[in-house]
């Protein structure tokens, strides 16, 4: 037997040695690898430094809606979904770490069974409390107990884009070679803030972001079988010895830097902090958010004077607007009836309809 053939079956040989523990021993030990660790992004600490800043007066609470994935990208057979499922936590965790008030709208299953338990006097507290003047053993709801929004956020995963960038090299000289290739992976985010009293959309934007991955690799050895005296391999490649790097980065870790981002922004535009926190984003990062500020200052040095953006007048504000002795006694507006309509030269109204002659 050819020798390269004869230590192939003993490699064989030794790797079916490898077989599970037998029916009840003791569980085979797992291996328990790195101790989780908080989840950051190079926007992480530009969030929090949102969240040391002083509050304005103002009365802000987020709510985040459904954030799906909607790329249309999906893999039946392997891995399924391409992106992830959770970009709606990835936010409402973003917003927290700028210490941004928040009511839960995404997941309100328990809140409303316990509610409507409340409600009918099932659900207590385990203990005698107190309910005004009276002592009760359920949870009293007292009206305007449930805080509601004052903005909320939703939109969408938009895009996702295989290989916008390949590039790649590689050199093999008598079966030993070296090459290198680099790629990346796009995806895109769509977010809107609205106005939850006027359903005034007071901000959108999209963001993009992509995940590049560098692969070395050096081929030290190739083995052949050159069938000498009639091998079974003849001509055959049996295997090669390689050593190579693949660092790439992670694709959801991608999505939770770039949902990170969206919220800074988001934070930044609504709280007005300009850009306060900015030191602590990437150099990059920075001067992308310096060149949209100055496109906003030229489109508004732009605008006519006296055209200012559309605002939607809530409705607590027109009506203060209203004078006191006005309320109630305004006339109501005139209601427009066919038979107030002037009739006009060879036509008459006729049952309710204006007739005109030929």
């Amino acid at each position: 037997m050819h020798p390269l053939t004869t230590a192939l079956l003993a490699t064989l040989m030794l790797s079916a040695c490898a077989v599970p523990p037998p029916l009840g021993e003791e569980p085979a030990k797992l291996i328990s690898g790195p101790i989780p660790v908080k989840t950051a992004t190079p926007a992480t600490e530009a969030l929090k430094c949102l969240g040391r800043l002083p509050r304005p007066p103002m009365d802000l609470r987020l709510a985040v809606g459904d954030i799906p994935d909607r790329t249309g990208r999906f893999n039946y057979q392997e891995i399924g979904a391409y992106v992830t499922q959770g970009a709606t936590h990835m936010l409402i965790s973003s917003l927290s770490a700028a210490r941004v008030p928040q009511v839960n709208r995404s997941t309100t299953a328990i809140m409303e069974f316990e509610l409507a338990q409340a409600l009918n006097q099932r659900l207590g507290e385990g203990r005698v409390v107190q309910a005004g003047s009276q002592s009760v053993m359920f949870r009293p709801i007292p009206k305007g107990m449930v805080l509601g929004s004052t903005h909320y956020v939703t939109g969408a995963i938009t895009e996702l884009d295989f290989k916008v960038v390949n590039n790649s090299a590689e050199v093999t000289i008598a079966g030993i070679g070296a090459g290198a290739k680099s790629y990346a992976v796009q995806i895109g985010l769509d977010l809107a803030v609205t106005d939850t009293r006027t359903s005034q959309i007071v901000y959108s934007k999209a963001w993009r972001k992509q995940a590049v991955g560098y692969e070395t690799s050096a081929n030290l050895f190739r083995f052949f079988d050159l069938g000498v005296k009639g091998g079974a391999f003849a001509g055959d490649v049996l295997f090669d010895i390689s050593i190579g790097e693949q660092p790439t980065e992670p694709l959801q870790g991608a999505i939770r830097w770039a949902i990170e981002s969206a919220a800074y922004d988001i934070v930044s535009e609504l709280y007005r902090t300009g850009a306060a926190c900015d030191q602590h984003l990437t150099t990059a990062a920075r001067e992308r958010r310096d060149a949209e500020h100055a496109e906003a200052e030229r489109a508004a040095a732009a605008m006519p004077i006296g055209i200012a953006e559309p605002q939607v007048a809530r409705r607590d504000e027109a009506l203060n607007a209203v004078p006191a002795e006005a309320k109630g006694n305004a006339a109501p507006p005139p209601s427009l009836s066919l038979d107030r309509v002037p009739e006009r030269q060879g036509c008459r109204m006729l049952g309710g309809r204006m007739v005109c002659d030929r």
